[in-house]
C-alpha cells in the first residue's frame, strides 16, 4: 500500500510540474511574445506653456 501511495504522489506531482510549464508558455505565447517596444524612431519632448 505505501508503495502505490509513493505513485499516486509521484504522478501528482509529475501533472502539477506539467501543467505549470504549460501554463508558462501559454503566457508567454499570449501576453509576453504580443508585447512591443519601440526600439527606432524619434523621442519628441514638448514642454507645455502654462496658459496666462
Amino acid at each position: 500500500m505505501n508503495h502505490s501511495r509513493s505513485a499516486i504522489y509521484r504522478i501528482c506531482l509529475l501533472a502539477v510540474v506539467i501543467l505549470t510549464i504549460a501554463g508558462g508558455i501559454f503566457y508567454y505565447v499570449n501576453y509576453v511574445e504580443k508585447q512591443t517596444t519601440v526600439t527606432e524612431g524619434t523621442l519628441v519632448w514638448q514642454v507645455q506653456t502654462p496658459y496666462i
